[in-house]
Order: structure tokens, then C-alpha cells, then sequence
């Protein structure tokens, strides 16, 4: 398993550049297949969480007027970013204190924007 977690570290690496230059689809793609094959890596499913909420939040700020059925596509990935926090928090070490504060901030504002989306 070590040797399996570790062909991940360049795959991170590069999701963590593209967060930095909020290319979230790109680094979505990359968080996507690194939580596949390694279900418990908390960090992969927290950043795979935020470039969701990232990705969606710039298409809710980009839109003039939310249609019923986009905001029914806006609550579903809302509902997947607090899944995968919720994966991130089971995996995560009690002492990683950033880590969980960075879960539980992103978790309180993927609430907030799915209670607004739910009017």
C-alpha cells in the first residue's frame, strides 16, 4: 500500500498547482482518480471538496438567474462536496488540526450556499 500511495504524490502534487492557479475542472479530474484508488487518503477527498465547491461557486456567480434545474444540479454538488468532506473527516487524524478546520469551514459553507440554493 505505502508503494501504491506513493505513485500519488506527483498526481497530488499537480492537483495542488492546479488548485493554486484555480484550474479546479483539472484538478478535480486528478483528486477524482486519487480518491478511487485510495478511498482513505483524507487530503485528496478535502481538495477534491473544495475544487467542487470552487468549480460550483463560479458557475452559480457566472449565472443570471438560476433555472429550477440548474439548482437542482447546484444542490447535488453541494450534497457531493459535504459527502466527500464527510469521507475526508472519517480518514483524517485526530491531530491534524488544520486539516480539520479546513473541513469544517468548507463544510459550513457548502451548508450555507445549499440551504440558500434550497431557498
Amino acid at each position: 500500500e505505502a508503494t501504491h500511495r506513493g505513485a500519488h504524490v506527483s498526481e497530488m502534487n499537480k492537483a495542488v498547482q492546479a488548485l493554486n492557479e484555480e484550474n479546479w475542472l483539472e484538478a478535480l479530474g486528478i483528486l477524482y482518480k486519487i480518491t478511487r484508488d485510495e478511498p482513505s487518503n483524507a487530503q485528496a477527498h478535502y481538495y477534491l471538496a473544495l475544487s467542487m465547491f470552487q468549480s460550483t461557486m463560479d458557475l452559480i456567480k457566472s449565472s443570471h438567474g438560476i433555472t429550477s434545474s440548474e439548482a437542482r444540479g447546484f444542490r447535488s454538488s453541494m450534497e457531493m462536496v459535504i459527502s466527500n468532506l464527510d469521507d475526508a473527516e472519517k480518514h483524517s487524524s485526530r491531530s491534524d488540526r488544520d486539516l480539520r478546520k479546513g473541513i469544517n469551514n468548507l463544510r459550513e459553507a457548502a451548508s450555507n450556499v445549499l440551504r440558500q440554493l434550497r431557498g
